[in-house]
């Protein structure tokens, strides 16, 4: 005869198959895993991400996204927010922006990544843009950007030249190279994601902001030359300023009055595409310097990374729900 099962008699199967799986879960998951799930096991009311940030651009018709990725490759989406001018973060709507309720708790493992993304509302989808990713080691992940200082170790240099005229000698030029001969790239920057793209700019005292050019190859042209002469510009990328001044500016520039900065920043693709990038500038500035007061011609000269606190980094704690 077959065996049948009272009222009862599966759930309390159910329950011994629960408890096995349990049991051997615990003690083979790292030991950090097993002191995150412990924690939300002792919170009935469940768990919170608490994300401290430093350096975040704000943002400009876009937002950032929050993604948890497990160890064996499972993506999903964890939540979103903002950055205003000034670092304060907010969601979406606009609102302070507080600890996110978290529905599935990361293993020990699990990497916690943050995206930006095109637009103001959520993506079904996250992008290459990574600007922070991390670790869950136990219940916190220290968050590192792709462009942090560390990886920007390498001297950098930029020469004052005008190669587009007939007169290279003069200082109202930037290019990034070592020298003046051989024209040996100056740059030496981490891969780029998808999605992003490097960009060169100088900030004058009194005639504005002027982008040089886009780039994704620091030993190649930028294939801009808004504001260049006549003759052809080195094979890296620049820029001389002695062509279409805009209105009120006077051309040529001299770029070695001891009040210009030389900039290099990153930028996601869809805001070089914008009509408005140039008027809006940098978004993350990963070398920053003074150009040097008579800074002499065709003399290379050292780049400056910004300090610690202007490249994103950041920590992500799970914690009690509160």
């Amino acid at each position: 005869m077959a065996r049948t099962f009272s009222k009862g008699g599966w759930g309390g199967i159910l329950l011994v198959v629960v408890a096995i799986v349990a049991f051997f879960g615990y003690f083979m998951w790292p030991e950090g895993g097993k002191k995150v799930i412990q924690d939300i096991t002792d919170n009935v009311f469940g768990a919170e991400l608490d994300l401290q940030l430093k350096g975040m651009p704000a943002n400009n018709g876009d937002h950032y996204e929050i993604w948890s990725k497990e160890p064996n490759g499972g993506e999903q989406p964890v939540g979103y927010f903002r950055v205003l001018d000034g670092g304060s973060l907010v969601t979406l709507a606009g609102d302070p922006f507080d600890a996110l309720t978290l529905k599935d708790v990361p293993i020990a493992g699990s990497e916690l990544i943050i995206t930006l993304e095109q637009g103001e509302s959520s993506v079904d989808k996250r992008s290459e843009r990574v600007i922070l990713r991390g670790a869950f080691k136990t219940t916190e992940a220290e968050l590192n950007s792709p462009y942090s200082n560390s990886k920007l170790n390498a001297e950098q240099f930029a020469i004052l030249a005008s190669p587009t005229k007939k007169s290279t000698k003069s200082a109202d030029g930037v290019w990034f190279a070592k020298n003046s001969t051989s024209i040996v790239p100056g740059l030496s920057l981490p891969t780029l994601s998808n999605g992003m793209v490097y960009a060169g700019w100088i900030v004058t005292d009194k005639n504005g902001t002027y982008l040089l050019g886009t780039f994704s190859d620091p030993g190649k042209a930028d294939g801009q030359s808004t504001y260049s002469g006549t003759k052809a510009g080195w094979n890296v990328p620049g820029e001389d300023f002695v062509a279409n001044a805009p209105k009120g500016v006077k051309f040529p520039l001299s770029l070695n009055d001891g009040k210009t900065s030389l900039i290099v920043s990153v930028e996601p693709d869809y805001r070089v595409s914008s009509k408005d990038f140039a008027a809006n500038g940098p978004f993350l500035k990963i070398l920053l310097t003074r150009i040097p007061y008579h800074q002499a011609n065709v003399t290379a000269f050292k780049l400056d990374t910004p300090s610690k606190d202007a490249i994103p980094s950041g920590k992500a704690t799970i914690v009690e729900k509160k």
